[in-house]
């Protein structure tokens, strides 16, 4: 049983990364709050690294097979923000069995931490895999000194898994454009 409690999170952090590298696996983790992201982790096994500027490309093709409506523009715009990394910028991509399977960032708005641009690919879901990401950008930020974070998201599963992990929603945010 994995507890709540912020700063608990990163002794369970630690505590299971010694497991894990020790070759000592569990059969069954339960948790709640932070306790609930570390077990997330744990079972979904991907391997998730941060993104440097040669897998730019990797980072936004990836991306992309979650958010086509967006146009072909989306994949040479998030590319071109990852090889930026501008104000502290930090891209992640999940992978399972070495294949690109999700990606998320993590954005530097001190004092605050911003999720963005979650995605899974289809043949990967359902597997807790944004949840391991969402999980693991905050125990980065977490790390950086951020102590607040907030996200966005208009799909309905996005939300669910924000929501399970504790999340609440404040707000509806309405879009605008203006034809030109």
């Amino acid at each position: 049983m994995l507890s709540g409690g912020g700063s608990l999170g990163a002794v369970q952090a630690g505590a299971l990364h010694a497991l894990l590298e020790a070759g000592i696996r569990p059969d069954l983790l339960v948790g709640c709050s932070v306790g609930a992201l570390n077990a997330t982790f744990v079972a979904v096994d991907p391997s998730i690294e941060r993104v440097d500027p040669d897998l730019a490309s990797v980072y936004s093709s990836t991306g992309f097979e979650s958010f086509r409506e967006r146009g072909p523009q989306f994949v040479q715009t998030i590319e071109a923000l990852v090889r930026s990394r501008r104000r502290g910028l930090r891209a992640f991509l999940g992978r399972i069995d070495g294949e690109p399977a999700a990606t998320g960032m993590l954005f530097d708005v001190r004092p605050i931490g911003g999720l963005g641009n979650g995605s899974v690919r289809p043949a990967f879901r359902g597997r807790g895999l944004q949840k391991a990401l969402i999980a693991h950008r905050i125990r980065d930020g977490w790390r950086r000194g951020y102590r607040v974070f907030f996200g966005e998201t208009e799909n309905p599963v996005s939300a669910h898994n924000m929501e399970s992990l504790g999340w609440r929603k404040l707000y509806d945010e309405v879009d605008w454009e203006r034809a030109t």
